[in-house]
């Protein structure tokens, strides 16, 4: 039988996320999954390879924004970063949440944009 993605997800996760309703995937796809979290997992973020991904990120999620952060920059705080450099919030998890950010960011635009906007009338910057 073949597993669900998010069996590769801790317990409580998914829980915000509710109303997606993971696909069963088949024995291939669940190989070409393991592969990929392998592969992704254990990369380091470095800004000299990966900022790239972060701008994309950016672009997605303020596609009207006339200004982009640099590498250490207060702006990645009103994308839900904890601090200046997004880098940190990543630790020992690789580029796999990079990756599944911009996932999210395009298949998901209009809830993205919904979530940042509650964020902005809610005060949050």
């Amino acid at each position: 039988m073949a597993r669900s993605w998010s069996a590769y997800i801790p317990s409580g996760t998914l829980s915000a996320f509710n109303f997606l309703k993971p696909p069963e995937l088949t024995p291939e796809q669940e190989q070409l999954l393991a592969e990929f979290v392998e592969k992704n997992v254990g990369i380091t973020y470095t800004h000299e390879s990966h900022f790239h991904l972060l701008s994309k990120l950016w672009d997605l999620s303020f596609p009207n924004a006339e200004e982009k952060p640099e590498q250490h920059d207060q702006m990645w705080k009103r994308m839900g970063f904890q601090g200046n450099d997004p880098a940190t919030d990543f630790r020992a998890a690789g580029m796999l949440p990079v990756l599944c950010l911009i996932f999210f960011a395009e298949v998901y635009r209009f809830y993205l944009s919904f979530r940042l906007a509650e964020r902005f009338s809610a005060g949050i910057s």
